[in-house]
This record gives structure tokens, sequence and C-alpha cells, in this order.
């Protein structure tokens, strides 16, 4: 079957959002990803190998984008480039009836944002588990030039912490082989390194305004 272009692309006179199938890859999905973007969802990377996996005898190609926010979703398309699931965050959403690929972007910016504050409410509930480094209780004892030398080393630490998470989980992502339970083990550490990230980079903020 011949790979449609991610076009509109009419069956019996009406339209769907179709990707490019031979083309279901990180460079391939650039496009898409700008639209995500326009519509206020920044992808951060994308993982998609572009490999042909067969669903029920259907092949089918997957690809999963992260998002600024630290939400992901993952798309499965089929030989005709027909969008064939979508999962945010690890749960099955519904496709609707997207007329292109600028109507599901709107779709899935719709269900990022929808999704956020119950997301944010989960990540809270994680990070409280876990012990964030931070500058000792007595900044008086210490010069701001030196609560800003242990505030950047604990930053450094975070994202070299977070680089080395986003390449074990795009590496899982990419083995068919792997278990769910583990790429949700490491999207969770990948999220909580994230807010942690982000917190140290405001607390470096702010001690420079010092």
């Amino acid at each position: 079957m011949t790979s449609l272009k991610p076009r509109d692309t009419s069956v019996n006179k009406k339209t769907y959002a179709v990707f490019e199938f031979a083309n279901f890859s990180e460079t391939g999905l650039k496009k898409f990803a700008k639209q995500l973007e326009n519509k206020g969802c920044p992808v951060a990377s994308i993982t998609a190998t572009n490999k042909i996996t067969k669903r029920d005898g259907i092949k089918t190609k997957r690809a999963v984008l992260f998002f600024e926010n630290a939400q992901k979703t993952e798309i499965v398309i089929g030989e005709s480039g027909d969008i064939v699931s979508i999962k945010i965050n690890g749960t099955m959403q519904p496709i609707g009836l997207p007329k292109n690929l600028r109507s599901f972007a709107v779709n899935v910016t719709n269900l990022i944002k929808s999704g956020q504050a119950k997301f944010d409410k989960t990540l809270q509930r994680r990070l409280k588990k876990i012990k964030v480094d931070a500058p000792a209780s007595k900044p008086a004892s210490r010069t701001n030039a030196k609560r800003i030398e242990e505030a950047q080393a604990n930053f450094d630490s975070a994202t070299s912490n977070l680089s080395g998470l986003r390449v074990e989980l795009n590496e899982i992502n990419e083995s068919i082989s792997t278990s769910e339970s583990k790429e949700k083990t490491l999207t969770n550490s990948f999220n909580i390194e994230l807010e942690r990230n982000k917190a140290l980079k405001k607390q470096l903020s702010d001690l420079a305004k010092v």
C-alpha cells in the first residue's frame, strides 16, 4: 500500500487526518510538533524510530512526544497513516474525528491542557515522597556567593540526572519488548527530576537577584 502524505485524504467525500507512514520519525514529526507548539504545548523531545510493528496483523508505527510541561502523548498509526490510537500519560484517549493534522493537534493540546491540573497534583504527591537538595536552613552563616555556588551544583546535578533519564526513557520507548511497568516507573522518575530541575533553576534565579 502506498504511504499517504500528511494532508487531508478524501474517502467517500469525507476527510480525515493522516500522517506520512514512510516518515513517522523524529524528523517527519517536526511539523506536527510545531503545530502543537503553536497551540500552546511545546514539545521537549520526540521518540519515533519509524519501525514497523504488527498489531492484530496490521502494520503500525509508534511515536512518543514529551512536552515541556512534563506530560507525554503516544500516537500509533496504521499503514495508511491513519491514527489508530492515542494515549496521554499512558491513558487511552478518544481520537475524535480530526479532518486534518492541524485539527488533530488541537485535539491533543486540549487533552493536555484539560488534564494539566490533575497531572500537576499527581506529580506534587510524588514530589512529597522525595527529598530535594537545598542549601542549609541558616543562610546567614554563608555568603550569597557560596549559596549560589551550592545551588548551581545542585542544579547541574539535577540537569545531568534529567538528561540521563531522558536517554534511558527514549531507549525504553524504542524497545518493543520492554514492559509498560518499567516505562511508567522511568516516566515518573523523569517527571520528578524535571520538577526538581525547575525548582532549582528558580532558586538560582532568586539567589542571583539578592
